[in-house]
């Protein structure tokens, strides 16, 4: 008889845009096969991840509905149930897939509920946030990503701190570590290896801010600082940000890879990264991913972020859309490569010591466990 904790991980579907969805990977993928069966419950389409976990054999289910208004669909998750009846229920902060976790929780169809949520609220409209409170009643745990972040969700759905539990994400520390030789690296990509490199990598979305960034460079540039920028992502600002390096001539300090499926190099190829979102980071992976490699960052004081940069030692945390300081911490680092080595080195042995993903997968195995266990 297999006693192994079967764990639903519901979504959506699973793109392969966010960082939630890498975590997703990696606890399916990481997880204890001998404790834990993992089986991926996809409402909707599988998306790229959740094509890649079927390929490795992941228990599948998927397309159960065509939209969000099918009336099948809750007939279709009770057979689902009872063919493989879930111990756990996980989703992150998805307001239709936590939905119906939550009523397959009420109507005990699962014997527990985990919530995990990886988004900052500011991030979310108001119909969102009023329905990812209803369904984090009914969960038996909640997941925050840092201290911070856990403050805004029992603020927001008036939770008590019990019901929290705080999980950072964690990142692969063997494929994100420092390069081997920068300058080759560069040569490789084209790209100049005599001054420092100065990256952002990120769904380019209105949020991220961008155009803060490519603002600081503008200044960086006018001070005559030698220095490279990549904007490394795509999304719906991409033309408009090259337009706005274009508008103000210096495309020739730029590069714009668009997305790219390595983007461990990249981070390895900076010297530093920055971070300029308004007021939605929970806690930035890609920050630290470059931790991770060994290349500072410097951030704006919002969600997770403080959370993240030790603010002096592994970077700096700067106030919210203020370029005069994004561009003196930055001048800071880019005149001093000793600084910029030590807080890298400091930035890697925090993220190999703290936020791996073999210290997030345990994090998790505990409290499926604990509340599976508890569920009896």
């Amino acid at each position: 008889m297999d006693e192994r904790i079967r764990i639903w991980f519901v979504s959506t579907a699973l793109p392969g845009k966010g960082g939630a969805e890498r975590v997703i990977y990696r606890l399916i993928t990481e997880m204890d096969p001998q404790r834990f069966e993992c089986v991926q419950v996809l409402l909707y389409e599988r998306g790229d991840i959740g094509r890649q976990l079927a390929e490795l054999g992941v228990p599948t289910f998927s397309n159960l509905a065509q939209s969000r208004k099918s009336l099948k669909l809750p007939f279709k998750l009770r057979r689902l149930a009872k063919q493989s009846p879930p111990d756990v229920l996980f989703t992150t902060d998805n307001n239709i897939s936590s939905f119906w976790c939550s009523a397959m929780r009420r109507l005990g169809m699962a014997k527990g509920y985990v919530l995990g949520f990886h988004m900052s609220p500011a991030s979310l409209g108001r119909a969102a946030r009023l329905s990812l409170g209803l369904a984090a009643k009914t969960a038996d745990k909640i997941v925050a990503l840092a201290p911070a972040h856990q403050k805004h969700w029992e603020r927001l759905i008036g939770a008590s701190p019990d019901r929290f539990v705080t999980i950072p994400n964690g990142i692969d520390i063997e494929r994100f570590h420092p390069p081997a030789n920068k300058a080759e690296l560069r040569k490789q990509h084209g790209l100049p290896d005599d001054r420092p490199m100065v990256g952002v990598i990120a769904y380019l979305k209105p949020y991220k801010n961008i155009p803060l960034f490519i603002e600081v460079a503008h200044r960086v540039i006018k001070n005559g600082t030698p220095c490279h920028f990549a904007i490394v992502g795509d999304g719906p600002e991409q033309e408009m940000l090259q337009s706005d390096v274009r508008s103000r001539g210096i495309e020739e300090h730029f590069v714009f890879p668009g997305a790219v499926d390595d983007p461990a190099v990249w981070h390895q190829m900076c010297d530093v990264e920055m971070l300029t979102s308004i007021h939605t980071e929970a806690f930035p992976l890609t920050f630290l991913e470059a931790n991770a490699c060994g290349t500072p960052g410097i951030g704006t004081d919002i969600g997770g972020v403080r959370d993240l940069v030790v603010d002096g030692e592994t970077g700096y945390v700067v106030p919210s859309q203020d370029a005069e300081a994004l561009t003196e911490r930055l001048l800071e680092l880019l005149n001093n490569p000793n600084k910029r080595a030590a807080m890298g080195a400091k930035a890697r042995e925090r993220a190999v010591e703290n936020y791996s993903s073999g210290v997030m997968v345990k994090r998790y195995e505990e409290l499926f466990a604990s509340v599976a266990q508890s569920s009896k």
